[in-house]
């Protein structure tokens, strides 16, 4: 493959890529490839491959995992407007797909686009209502709405699906600390930062609403 093994991409990205390209090996190898750009924050040749790739996209599944990947290139690289535009023209092709609509809602808060990202996060669970990531979003979102409560809700309902998610863990923490339940937070702080997460932002975030 390119003489690079790719065996790693494949196993990390396998729920996603799983039935890309099935009927052409070429454009497999090169989605392999432009995953693997993606992966070392190689985005501009990330982008570039997919580009290309887009003119050998015959089924959904194959437009599906290059638009992702190509909108999240773009993400990384703070193209926010192309990434949203990204995402958008992929969920024109395949409006159900739980991930994108996830991938915008959290997409949208970046951008202030506050609303949109309520609605996005909302079809991401109406598509998929076992998304754990989705729930993750949502928490974000209600946090950042002030919604303890709510914030609260999704975060434990991540939690519930995907027990070991960190970013679930810190959003139960932050949630806690905003109802004034400081055990509560206490404890997931230390969970998240016991499963390795970034603990020192994290409790700058707890402090400033401690004030």
């Amino acid at each position: 493959m390119f003489g690079i093994d790719y065996s790693f991409v494949e196993d990390k990205y396998k729920d996603i890529i799983t039935g890309a390209f099935a009927e052409n090996p070429k454009s497999y190898k090169m989605l392999l490839k432009g995953i693997h750009y993606f992966y070392t924050n190689k985005n501009q040749q990330a982008i570039a491959i997919f580009e290309k790739l887009e003119a050998s996209c015959k089924r959904i599944e194959d437009e599906t995992v290059v638009f992702l990947f190509k909108a999240l290139s773009y993400k990384d690289m703070k193209m926010y407007n192309s990434a949203a535009e990204t995402y958008e023209l992929l969920l024109q092709k395949n409006p159900s797909y739980s991930r994108a609509w996830s991938n915008l809602g959290l997409l949208y808060m970046d951008m202030g686009r506050s609303r949109e990202a309520g609605d996005a996060l909302r079809n991401a669970l109406a598509y998929n209502p076992e998304n754990p990531y989705a729930y993750c979003n949502l928490a974000a979102y209600y946090t950042q709405t002030g919604d303890a409560e709510k914030a609260l809700e999704s975060s434990l309902k991540a939690l519930k699906l995907y027990p070991r998610l960190t970013p679930g863990m810190s959003a139960a923490s932050l949630a806690y600390a905003m109802l004034g339940d400081k055990e509560n937070s206490e404890y997931y702080f230390k969970l998240y930062a016991a499963n390795g997460g970034d603990s020192d932002s994290l409790r700058i975030l707890i402090d400033r609403v401690y004030g």
